[in-house]
């Protein structure tokens, strides 16, 4: 027969069963906690890789010219206007032009504002969308198309294997091809490696990460010029 328990042991007994309970009402907070925050912080994280936190950010004027045709153009701008009201003007104006030739023809992917400057990345469906919405010219394509598109290309090229001047016109670049843009302030970035570019003092090469060519801005502020890149 069980013996019966005493006053002091059901006492114990109870005490010793609360104080479990306790600990796995403790173990379930804790448990609970460590997930809400994992959640939270991972919604923070989407929220900002949605945003655009973690992309890399062009520190200068660049347009980028993918593979598949596309422009991406990532814009810096000093201006004392109110951030909202640059961005609200940016989106009407795509939208109006979007409304006109198709939808998607330009996307704002990215705008943000600092201390008297804003920063804008858009993406243009392709070169002849980029110059009918900015006005300047830029064409991409084959070299030995361009001349019948209205860029003869003639003039004197440096070629940046060796860094030899030549002379030459797209016929030698016939099997390349090429950028050719009347534009400046800016860094041209090609997919793909280029060989020659336009002989220009405004004009450099830049190899340090991709293959790119800065135009800058004229000191004694004549027009741009017509600027090529022969690349393969």
């Amino acid at each position: 027969m069980e013996r019966q328990l005493t006053e002091e042991e059901y006492r114990l007994r109870r005490l010793r069963h609360r104080r479990a309970v306790l600990r796995k009402k403790r173990r379930e907070r804790r448990i609970l906690l460590i997930v809400t925050g994992a959640a939270l912080a991972g919604a923070i994280f989407l929220i900002a890789l949605a945003n655009g936190a973690f992309e890399k950010r062009s520190g200068e004027n660049l347009l980028t010219i993918k593979e598949d045709g596309t422009i991406v153009y990532e814009e810096i701008e000093k201006t004392d206007s109110d951030p909202a009201d640059v961005k609200k003007f940016v989106r009407s104006e795509i939208e109006a032009y979007n409304a006109k030739n198709g939808k998607n023809s330009i996307r704002l992917l990215r705008f943000d504002a600092g201390k008297g400057s804003i920063y804008l990345r858009t993406l243009y469906r392709d070169a002849s969308v980029y110059s009918d919405f900015t006005g300047y010219d830029l064409f991409v394509g084959k070299a030995n198309g361009a001349r019948s598109a209205g860029y003869p290309a003639d003039g004197s090229y440096i070629c940046v294997r060796g860094g030899k001047k030549q002379e030459a016109s797209a016929d030698a670049f016939d099997s390349e091809r090429v950028v050719a843009i009347r534009e400046w302030g800016l860094t041209v970035s090609v997919p793909g490696q280029i060989s020659a570019y336009s002989e220009d003092s405004d004009v450099t090469y830049q190899s340090s990460e991709k293959d790119r060519i800065k135009i800058n801005k004229r000191s004694d502020g004549t027009p741009a010029g017509l600027t090529y890149i022969f690349y393969k």
